[in-house]
């Protein structure tokens, strides 16, 4: 009996030891979280679950401290902004935390330990950000979405139409995700869920997007470049019989007509 309690013990330690957490830290102004259909004020210690909805006021602000054996990251939602927690998870390829920002901004510090990989991602209905290690902020506005790096590599790509509304995993997505194993700078070594056509913004850069019309066949000649010299990108070149190829720029500028995507340095 003792042994069994022991194993019980253990197994509930390491579960914590390894679980991610999202707690808030700070509060500035009126933020609140929805609980069923009531919405209740939120404050410093509560912990956020996976599924909640909260939204921040005019000259609000939360701090959210997502924590786990594997990062130590912080983010924080600005003022009349609304988030959803879409997912919270580990598993044996590391960690997966994705928020989905209807409105507003989210400013995303990830710290990752060296062991193992935190996969985090930002989505919107325009915009999607995913890093594995990096500061960036992502800012919704009236159909249209930025996308500013600070540190690091961030692989961003415009939100399809079947996506564009906050998706809460299910169970079993949190346990078979996987995180990518590369170390490279492309955007599918950075997240491995990044569909064709994505690119990656570097420190410094900024990414804008914008809702459009689709691509036809006669819109062939969309990419507008102004060379700078040492900066490499990545983009998406539509040929006249509508398809497309990855088409590599020595750029730090760039506008993608029709789906309405540019990158640029500040």
């Amino acid at each position: 009996m003792k042994k069994i309690f022991s194993f019980i013990l253990s197994a509930f330690i390491c579960s914590n030891l390894f679980a991610i957490e999202a707690k808030v830290v700070s509060v500035s102004g009126k933020v609140q979280v929805q609980k069923g259909t009531a919405w209740v004020d939120v404050r410093p210690g509560d912990v956020l679950k996976k599924g909640d909805l909260v939204q921040t006021g005019f000259k609000s602000e939360a701090v959210v401290a997502i924590t786990s054996a594997n990062q130590n990251s912080k983010l924080t939602i600005g003022q009349l902004s609304r988030i959803t927690i879409e997912q919270l998870a580990e598993n044996s390829t590391g960690d997966k935390t994705s928020v989905y920002v209807a409105t507003g901004s989210a400013k995303s510090e990830i710290k990752k330990t060296e062991d193992r990989r935190a996969n985090y991602t930002v989505r919107g209905p325009v915009a999607t950000a995913s890093v594995r290690g990096t500061e960036f902020d992502v800012k919704n506005g009236f159909a249209s979405a930025s996308i500013n790096t600070e540190e690091g590599i961030v692989a961003a790509w415009k939100t399809s139409a079947s996506n564009a509304a906050p998706s809460v995993t299910s169970a079993r997505e949190d346990a078979e995700f996987i995180n990518s194993t590369s170390d490279g700078n492309s955007a599918k070594d950075v997240a491995s869920d990044a569909p064709h056509g994505s690119f990656t913004v570097g420190k410094g850069q900024s990414a804008e997007f914008t809702e459009s019309k689709e691509i036809t066949s006669s819109e062939n000649a969309i990419i507008k470049a102004t060379t700078i010299p040492g900066m490499t990108c990545t983009a998406l070149e539509f040929e006249s019989d509508g398809n497309y190829s990855e088409a590599s720029l020595n750029d730090a500028s760039y506008t993608l007509l029709g789906i309405g995507v540019s990158l640029s340095n500040p």
